[in-house]
């Protein structure tokens, strides 16, 4: 032991750390608790849109199936517009056969709780840089209060949603993650991974050449084998008994015709949606040529060779991103800010954000200039996130206040359609959407539910 340790010991100085990494795992905390206190406050038990048809029509017909093979096949082959939602149609017979019935809280919840394991990836991936980069745990204080904000509230508490569009990130970044890293055992996780992203959502199938163009890099071709076999044994699985007739943006419904409707505009404001909002996609726009520009940039600077999970997360963005632009661009272009899809521009804002802190480092020498550059991204990232969450919060409340008042009113036998002069206060969104009918309850659908006692909803 030094003489200075002797003399003044070491207890202050631990302390002081243990003090710092506490505030800083505070300023990480608050927006997660903050996200999840807001959300649990508007869950109702209670279906939305697609929780009709992917919900409550899968399990009416999966439990009048006689055979546990006809009921296993039915959850592979069942299939919601363009997609086919192995993963949460398992769940969603899980929830059946542990309780009985379907409760629309348990799912949404579940849905939400994939944003926090998907930040966890982030963390991983983060912490894996192999940069030389200080004060890495203060540097990633950000991307906590761009993630954990409501402006994605279109997939929150939203069951169908919450249940593919947030495991299918979780499930895709965890195999490029696990791909990143050396160890075997790493790899077959990555390969169970890659199984639950397909089963997800059909981009999960992007994984399968940026996994493979990951193995060729690390030169682990040995790996590529069984990779390929996963990969081939799970394509087969979705194409199974696939409807190439469900698009919704085709006259002709036909999901291969979409690749000619490939709109790099759409793309590119689908990419920087999180700048936007719901009206003008010019801001969204710019944003994404900026981070399109940056990740250019970030190719000629080798990012592939000095963090790969990072880089190859948002080419698995960027891909998706023009895929989506195939299947919805002829719904115009507004489309493209859409809040259900919103969480992939956040993500790609926080993964370029990943690349740019530790790319500065390399210039801002000065503690001082350093902190206030990063006070300064902190200040934005905060009041983003206050701004969006006050956003989100309001239509979320909105959606719930319609949805029960449409369920109310199915019950009492009232009109579905809500008269504009039976609304005060207005909002523009909710507006649209009550005149698109999304509020109005699927009475069909809840009836043959009831009678199966599969769901039964609450009295109003």
């Amino acid at each position: 032991m030094s003489i200075a340790a002797q003399v003044f010991g070491e207890k202050p100085y631990k302390v002081h750390m243990t003090k710092q990494k506490l505030t800083l795992g505070g300023l990480i905390c608050f927006p997660i608790i903050t996200f999840y206190t807001l959300l649990s406050r508007e869950l109702v038990n209670l279906p939305f849109l697609d929780d009709y048809g992917a919900v409550l029509g899968f399990l009416n017909q999966w439990t009048k199936l006689h055979s546990t093979r006809e009921k296993s096949l039915y959850v592979l082959t069942a299939q919601h517009n363009e997609y086919k939602t192995m993963f949460a149609n398992a769940i969603f017979v899980m929830q059946y056969k542990l309780l009985g019935h379907v409760n629309f809280i348990i799912l949404g919840a579940l849905g939400n709780a994939f944003v926090l394991l998907l930040f966890v990836v982030l963390y991983k991936m983060w912490m894996l840089d192999g940069r030389t980069i200080n004060n890495r745990l203060f540097l990633f204080i950000p991307s906590a209060w761009i993630l954990f904000q409501l402006q994605y509230y279109g997939t929150l508490n939203f069951p169908s949603a919450g249940l593919q569009n947030v495991p299918i990130l979780f499930f895709s970044f965890l195999t490029i993650y696990l791909l990143s890293r050396r160890e075997t055992g790493a790899f077959y996780f990555a390969i169970l991974s890659l199984a639950l992203a397909i089963a997800t959502s059909g981009n999960g199938i992007f994984l399968v050449p940026i996994g493979s163009l990951m193995l060729i890099q690390f030169r682990r071709l040995a790996r590529l084998v069984p990779w390929l076999l996963v990969s081939g044994g799970m394509l087969a699985i979705y194409f199974y008994r696939y409807n190439f007739s469900s698009s919704q943006a085709n006259p002709d419904h036909s999901t291969i015709s979409s690749i000619h409707r490939l709109s790099l505009t759409y793309a590119l404001s689908f990419m920087g949606s999180s700048i936007a909002r719901y009206q003008s996609y010019v801001a969204a726009l710019v944003l994404g040529i900026c981070l399109c520009a940056i990740l250019i940039f970030a190719v000629t600077d080798k990012f592939y060779l000095k963090s790969p999970a990072i880089f190859y997360s948002i080419l698995f963005i960027l891909v998706t991103a023009l895929a989506v632009s195939a299947i919805r661009s002829s719904f115009g272009m507004t489309q493209s800010l859409a809040s259900r899809y919103r969480i992939y521009s956040n993500l790609l804002v926080i993964l370029t954000y990943f690349y740019v802190a530790g790319w500065l480092q390399k210039y801002i020498r000065g503690r001082a200039i350093r902190f206030i550059t990063i006070g300064m991204i902190a200040t934005m990232v905060a009041v983003f996130n206050v701004a969006s969450n006050r956003a989100g919060y309001t239509l979320l409340g909105m959606r719930k206040i319609e949805l029960i008042d449409g369920m109310r009113r199915l019950e009492h036998g009232e009109s579905p359609v809500v008269s504009t002069g039976e609304v005060n206060n207005e909002n523009p969104v909710i507006s649209r959407q009550r005149a698109d009918g999304i509020f109005v309850p699927n009475g069909p659908i809840l009836e043959t539910s009831a009678s199966l006692h599969i769901y039964v909803p609450p009295v109003f």
